[in-house]
């Protein structure tokens, strides 16, 4: 597939799709005009090694029963949005190996379930927010190559006994 619109065309069950797999494949589409076209009641939504740039879109109200969104090795720019009011249900998100800029968003504590954070490969600068500790369900962060400053949050070790995978290499931490 190169266009979800031909996707869309040929499952019948679109509507009542739960989980959507599109991984290694050629699509092309801008991420905002994307995930506007996905299925309403989709809770696993796998987009990785495909063509899909631009930015993420802020805002994703047709999409509240999303679990997993997992879109690495993608062309994706811009800011990370704030996930937890389109996502409240979220528990992994992976948009590792991209081209997204800026803070990582203190917003994502907001997601209670989350269990994976994976934002590997991509321009984030800042500090990592202490805020995250307060996720109390997070087995899997990887934060590695990025641009990330500062030392590391002491508030993370509240994970500690949760927290299975920690990678924060390939940044600037002291």
């Amino acid at each position: 597939f190169t266009s979800i619109n031909r996707f869309k065309r040929f499952k019948r069950s679109h509507k009542m799709l739960k989980r959507c797999d599109l991984s290694h494949n050629s699509i092309e589409n801008e991420a905002g005009d994307l995930m506007k076209n996905m299925p309403p009641n989709v809770e696993q939504l796998i987009l990785s090694n495909n063509l899909i740039h631009g930015p993420l879109p802020s805002s994703l109200e047709n999409l509240r029963s999303l679990q997993r969104l997992d879109m690495d090795s993608n062309l994706l720019s811009g800011k990370i949005p704030d996930f937890s009011s389109s996502f409240p249900n979220l528990q992994e998100l992976n948009l590792s190996n991209q081209s997204l800029t800026g803070n990582i968003p203190e917003s994502l504590a907001n997601l209670p379930f989350l269990s994976v954070l994976n934002l590997a490969g991509n321009q984030l600068s800042s500090t990592i927010p202490p805020v995250l500790s307060g996720v109390v369900q997070l087995k899997v962060l990887d934060l590695s190559k990025n641009n990330l400053t500062g030392s590391i949050p002491p508030e993370l070790r509240k994970l500690e006994g949760i927290l299975k995978n920690l990678d924060l290499s390939n940044n600037m931490l002291t």
